[in-house]
């Protein structure tokens, strides 16, 4: 009898996944990156390449988003519907190399863990490279394990047109591609010249892309993203279950290691079921399995890290998005059972309920510890008019403020971008600009980027009276009277 191809399990998981990642698709306004995606699709076509080089950003992602709102339309919706697409792509993809590594019932469980999972759900509806960068490299780990599992005899235009794509969405894709060829050096197939080829012209060619990348940036790549000293475990455990388990970068820039406290328990009551899948998992696997998984998943993980300590750049779990393939797969290999009255399947049910439940929360709430864009809206509307122009402190918090208010005018103080130099915060604050004169509206928005220590709100607000303003989640809204003479000044011209 011919081995069944398709699996109604799998398309089952599919058609689920799919539903999951629709709901509320359109409902949150775009956030801080989504807006940055905007502006980036806004450019010409004309340089394109090398202003995403410029600006610290891989092409392939903006690139086709800008054809694709070119095409359809500009909308939230629309925005994000290629994410969803590739979110999709990741279930099938992942799913058969589970099969390969492990077997069918591991296939499965991949299928279904693909299609709840919260870090591809929440990615797939976000207007930003993640998720194509997770369905990219799920197709170039498929690639590795049928070669490593005898299915394909060599390497060839796949790998290095996948690897290609991979460092081409999301240049953090290398440490990934990394991975996967010394997973190549430890199998050690012969004859050689079956990976070996391909393998060299991938890596050269994506070395030459990151080495381009460095010298065209404007900065070091991530510099100023710090997921906090619990990074690591944090990220095995965003992975997992995505980014309501887990403080926002705001509140771990505000509080420091204590923003964990109110995920913790969740986490460690997790915690065992998430070892003792492991564990299983470990079993389960032959040692090409093991060295394909661990090897990939390994250098994909820790390597970033050493970056870190090396070149100053930043570490976030949405830079690892091309290691959920092999997550997930190691998860299905581990909770492929039959049993469930076991220590098992107990933990089987409870790490799949975990992230079930984090899929929820994100589903009710899709802006969770974003910019409130719409209460800051309202209160713009109620006090200040469309001709008084308004101060923002950074380039990111200008390029959200135009999208969302387009009708409004902006200027942006202190005018250079970057990190604000702390010798420079008492002058700042001397020559605030009070483009009306009874006041100055300030918006501040990811202070920790622009003004990290808070030390230019502080001196304005110990130099100038303050008049009503508002904090919303992701935006503060100062507002400043001028001092001294120059109020009472403007209080007696005032009608």
């Amino acid at each position: 009898m011919a081995q069944q191809r398709i699996d109604p399990w799998i398309i089952a998981a599919v058609v689920l996944g799919a539903a999951l990642r629709l709901i509320n698709l359109g409902d949150a306004p775009l956030w801080f990156d989504e807006t940055y995606t905007v502006h980036h699709i806004g450019l010409p076509w004309d340089g394109y390449v090398g202003a995403m080089m410029r600006d610290n950003q891989a092409p392939i992602y903006y690139a086709s988003a800008k054809a694709w709102t070119e095409l359809v339309g500009l909308t939230p919706w629309l925005l994000r519907l290629p994410g969803l697409i590739a979110s999709v792509a990741c279930i099938p993809l992942i799913a058969a190399s589970a099969g390969l590594l492990v077997g069918t019932s591991a296939a499965r469980t991949a299928a279904w863990l693909s299609a709840i999972s919260p870090y591809l759900v929440q990615h797939a509806q976000d207007a930003r490279p993640y998720a194509l960068l997770a369905a990219v490299a799920a197709a170039h780990f498929l690639v590795l394990v049928r070669f490593a599992t005898g299915r394909s005899a060599r390497l060839g235009f796949w790998w290095v047109a996948l690897a290609i794509a991979t460092v081409a969405t999301h240049y953090y894709g290398i440490f990934f591609l990394a991975g996967q060829g010394l997973a190549l050096v430890l199998l050690w197939r012969r004859p050689v010249s079956s990976w070996l080829p391909a393998g060299a012209i991938a890596g050269a060619v994506c070395a030459a892309l990151i080495l381009a990348a460095v010298r065209n940036a404007s900065g070091v790549f991530a510099g100023q993203y710090v997921f906090g000293i619990a990074a690591l475990p944090g990220v095995v455990w965003s992975l997992l279950t995505g980014y309501t388990l887990i403080p926002t970068s705001e509140e771990l820039h505000a509080l420091g290691p204590s923003a964990i406290l109110p995920d913790l328990p969740v986490a460690l009551a997790a915690l065992p079921a998430v070892i003792i899948v492991g564990l299983a998992s470990f079993r389960a696997l032959d040692p090409t399995g093991k060295v394909v998984l661990l090897a990939t998943f390994g250098t994909a993980l820790l390597v970033p890290f050493l970056y870190r300590l090396a070149a100053g750049a930043g570490v976030h779990p949405r830079y690892f998005a091309a290691t959920i393939g092999p997550v997930l797969v190691l998860a299905a290999a581990g909770m492929a059972i039959d049993q469930l009255r076991s220590a098992r399947g107990i933990a089987t049910l409870l790490l799949g309920a975990v992230m079930l439940y984090a899929t929820v929360l994100h589903l009710r709430d899709t802006g969770h510890g974003r910019e409130d864009v719409a209460a800051a809206g309202r209160w713009l509307d109620a006090n200040v008019p469309p001709t008084e122009e308004i101060l923002i402190t950074s380039n990111e918090m200008e390029i959200l403020a135009r999208f969302h208010w387009p009708n409004r005018r902006f200027r942006l103080y202190p005018p250079e971008r970057g990190v604000i130099d702390p010798d420079r915060v008492d002058g700042l604050a001397k020559s605030l600009p009070f483009p009306d004169a009874q006041r100055a509206i300030f918006l501040v928005g990811r202070a920790w980027l622009s003004d990290p220590d808070g030390r230019l709100q502080t001196a304005l607000a110990e130099r100038y009276p303050a008049c009503p303003g508002i904090d919303v989640p992701g935006i503060r809204i100062h507002c400043f009277r001028p001092s001294g003479a120059a109020v009472a000044a403007a209080d007696a011209t005032a009608p």
